[in-house]
């Protein structure tokens, strides 16, 4: 639900905005950020916003597979999943 309210919040409040020359946007991460993980990867997702920032002409940029992510928060109720191993950091 929350997920849902600030995607419109991002929406309702760029087609405010936007006749006033005010940009709005949202980037929903819905994977996790791995260092050399594709579309995954830190700089990669720093280069949608960036693009985001300089082109202004989406509201919304998702990162991941978001249907997977849904499904996953579903059947956890949020929590996350403990089939999944966390590795510490190097």
């Amino acid at each position: 639900m929350a997920m849902a309210g600030l995607r419109n919040w991002a929406h309702t409040l760029h087609a405010e905005l936007e006749p006033q020359g005010i940009y709005a946007g949202t980037v929903t991460i819905a994977s996790g950020v791995v260092p050399g993980g594709g579309e995954a990867d830190p700089d990669a997702i720093g280069a949608r916003y960036y693009g985001m920032y300089r082109q202004r002409n989406r509201v919304e940029e998702v990162v991941g597979d978001l249907d997977a992510f849904r499904s996953l928060v579903a059947r956890t109720g949020g929590r996350g999943s403990s089939a999944i191993p966390i590795s510490p950091a190097d």
